[in-house]
């Protein structure tokens, strides 16, 4: 089966070069190099349930906010308010659930709910986070007192930014005026250690970061490889690209895109066990099925970012991914509050049936120092190894030894029979001959044989980049 067949294509690609991804998890069905279309606005949601009066202001106790002032704070003084317990379907928690706050800090992502609320992470870079909501007016009561600044805060935000129901990097800085509100935990991205929030927001101003501030950012994508396995007996996935490497502030929220080709002959279906397909933590950070620091749900230790559970990274975003087509995967990780250099290994799997092809993929998260100048916070666990210095994506890397074929870090073919003097250009590991599959530089910046194989430069860092033949 063809990977050029047009009709061999599930969910519109993002680009990979230029930073951060519009990504786009609906199904569609596009040929092969053409350009690709922004996700459309979906239709409006359901207005949501729980907390609902005073989330929106048409409580009891909607009439005791104090609508005439505003207390400027912070988000680490707000996330170190004690959560009541608790906590009232009707009433106001007074004073905070009755107080208008401003916070300026970083909107790091951002999507629009099933509720029809905006919901917003934001980030003072120090490894704080807290949400933020931004209301649909049309799912609150006429009375409310809040109806005015929701609708003001809605609009404004509408005019910079557009949310669908995936998150969206922005790394922006705001300043937002809300009122206080304490929400129940059940992982949600971004979630405070109290699961304080301004919600609903009544302004919000975009500005920009001061000079010395931390600022994150996303490196460009990896495109594709030119040709991928195709029509293989059973279940199996190709690596097809993956948006950037982050740098991110201590403690901010960022999400990535991993692209897998079905190069099976069996179709992933979503929702069925044996044949859904999901990314997963492999070997060898954090290791096979272990929890991982970027990211989890919340549980076994791991953040609250989302994933589907702490050892699952993504599931399929669509209801079925039929051989020959292309799944993106996107999921949302977040800085742990130590600057340094963060791993995450990920291998695609059919949930309840096989692990499919281990191509050493793998995820830099680089956590930067809070401030420009300032020292890194100390760490309160010993810091991960230094991992390798990811290569500069979207860039044809020439950085391979000088030798005689031309080898190098461009996407080309895999090598899968490298010459009999190979290991003369190369730094080879110990048992490069005994290996089975293609080469791979390892994290040690020696060369392996078992590129695709489970366990490919275990002993060795870690898996890298592969080598290419053009």
């Amino acid at each position: 089966m063809s990977v050029d067949n047009p009709r061999n294509r599930t969910g519109s690609p993002p680009t990979w070069y230029g930073g951060i991804l519009a990504v786009l998890l609906s199904v569609l069905t596009l040929p092969l190099g053409l350009p690709f279309s922004s996700v459309p606005n979906e239709a409006a949601a359901a207005c949501g349930v729980e907390r609902w009066t005073v989330k929106t202001g048409t409580d009891p106790d909607a009439g005791l906010i104090n609508l005439s002032s505003t207390t400027p704070t912070s988000i680490t003084n707000l996330t170190a308010l004690p959560a009541p317990t608790p906590i009232p379907a009707n009433n106001r928690v007074q004073p905070t659930e009755t107080t208008v706050f401003s916070v300026t800090a970083t909107l790091t992502v951002y999507k629009r709910e099933d509720d029809s609320d905006y919901h917003l992470v934001l980030s003072d870079g120090n490894g704080h986070t807290m949400i933020t909501e931004v209301a649909d007016p049309q799912c609150v009561g006429a009375g409310s007192p809040l109806l005015p600044g929701i609708r003001n805060a809605r609009s404004e935000f509408d005019a910079h930014l557009q949310p669908t129901t995936s998150f969206k990097t922005a790394d922006i800085a705001v300043t937002v005026t809300g009122v206080g509100f304490f929400d129940f935990k059940h992982g949600q991205t971004g979630v405070a250690p109290n699961a304080i929030e301004l919600h609903p927001l009544l302004d919000i101003t975009f500005g920009v970061p001061t000079p010395n501030a931390c600022q994150s950012s996303t490196g460009p994508g990896i495109a594709p490889p030119t040709a991928v396995p195709s029509g293989i007996d059973g279940f199996h996935a190709a690596w097809y690209g993956q948006s950037g490497y982050q740098s991110l502030c201590p403690g901010a929220v960022s999400t990535g895109v991993v692209a897998y080709y079905n190069s099976g002959s069996r179709g992933w279906v979503s929702g069925r066990l044996g044949e859904v397909a999901y990314l997963g933590t492999w070997n060898p950070d954090p290791g096979q099925d272990r929890v991982s620091v970027l990211g989890g749900d919340g549980t076994v230790g791991s953040p609250s970012t989302d994933w589907p559970r702490y050892n699952r990274v993504a599931v399929q975003p669509a209801d079925y991914v039929g051989p020959g087509q292309v799944a993106w995967f996107e999921f949302t990780v977040q800085a742990p509050s130590v600057p340094g250099r963060y791993t995450l290994a990920i291998r695609p799997l059919i949930e309840g049936a096989q692990w499919m092809e281990d191509y050493g993929v793998f995820w830099y998260v680089t956590v930067l120092t809070p401030t420009a100048g300032s020292p890194p916070t100390p760490p309160s666990s010993p810091t991960p190894p230094p991992s390798p210095s990811p290569p500069p994506s979207g860039v044809c890397q020439t950085a391979a030894p000088v030798n005689p074929w031309a080898y190098d870090f461009c996407v080309g073919r895999l090598i899968y029979q490298p010459p009999s003097n190979f290991c003369g250009y190369f730094d080879c590991i110990a048992s490069f001959w005994n290996g089975v599959g293609y080469v791979i530089q390892c994290g040690d910046l020696r060369f392996s044989l078992s590129g695709g194989r489970s366990g490919s430069c275990s002993s060795h860092s870690g898996n890298f980049r592969p080598l290419y033949a053009h």
